[in-house]
């Protein structure tokens, strides 16, 4: 359901915060009152659907089996989630729970829309070839990604979008270090590379772009060391090789280095 800059009159501001520690705040004063844990993570659940969820779809999605005690925890959870967040908030019907949040907030900010917004601009205007526009778009979505898609939550409901959230990051910093790349900004593009590699250290292109980044400020060791940690890396994670353009590109570098030591 979207949520994002929902404007209504009267009534409070809601901001939703998941990337990262999750938090939902009530005009910027933290929702504290959750009394278990799970009503907090049952309210995500509900914001991250986009249609009605049954009793035993948020039980198998929280709990992971229907049983008596499942079921009492269920009705505690979501008792509390009502008090935290305001009765309103939760519509049943038919046996079915959703989340509406505009019957209750006058404007409501979650930083997950946000964020994918930013990314959609980011796309679109690169298709456009505006570069500044979509550097822009990046960097604030950037901004917001705090951490992984609800960092606190361990059920497998949340781990799709999680990883959905984190390759988007991810794909943002390719971006960016690419257009710092082609604008000779050589150290802001080393540091898209590196934040690529310190969340997936097996991300080949990463390491070709650091590599790239030392040869062109002409540290060959560097540029050669990284060549032998993304190897290493591969092989033990993977089971496998750097690619073609990776190993061609060590090998030029490899002859430079002999060659400019047996010159001196």
């Amino acid at each position: 359901m979207p949520v994002n800059s929902v404007e209504q009159k009267g009534g409070s501001r809601l901001r939703i915060c998941a990337l990262g520690e999750p938090a939902v705040l009530i005009d910027e004063n933290p929702v504290t009152r959750w009394r278990m844990a799970r009503s907090m993570e049952l309210f995500f659940l509900l914001l991250d659907q986009s249609h009605p969820l049954r009793k035993e779809q948020i039980i198998d999605a929280l709990w992971q089996n229907y049983d008596k005690q499942s079921n009492r925890a269920f009705h505690s959870t979501l008792f509390y989630l009502r008090k935290a967040i305001g009765e309103a908030c939760i519509v049943s019907q038919g046996g079915t729970y959703v989340l509406d949040l505009t019957a209750h907030y006058a404007s409501i900010e979650y930083d997950v829309e946000l964020f994918q917004k930013h990314f959609a601009r980011g796309k679109e205007c690169l298709e456009q070839e505006d570069e500044e526009g979509a550097q822009h778009a990046f960097e604030a979505m950037l901004a917001l990604y705090r951490g992984d898609y609800i960092q606190t939550s361990y059920n497998d409901w949340s781990s799709s979008r999680r990883n959905e959230l984190r390759q988007a990051s991810l794909d943002a910093h390719r971006e960016l270090a690419l257009i710092a790349w082609y604008h000779e900004k050589i150290a802001t593009s080393m540091k898209h590379w590196q934040q690529i590699l310190a969340s997936d250290n097996t991300q080949e292109e990463a390491h070709y772009g650091l590599m790239r980044c030392y040869a062109r400020q002409g540290k060959r060791s560097l540029a050669l060391r990284q060549y032998q940690q993304c190897e290493k890396i591969l092989q033990e994670e993977l089971g496998a090789k750097p690619g073609t353009t990776l190993q061609q590109f060590y090998q030029r570098l490899k002859s430079a280095t002999s060659k400019a030591n047996k010159d001196k």
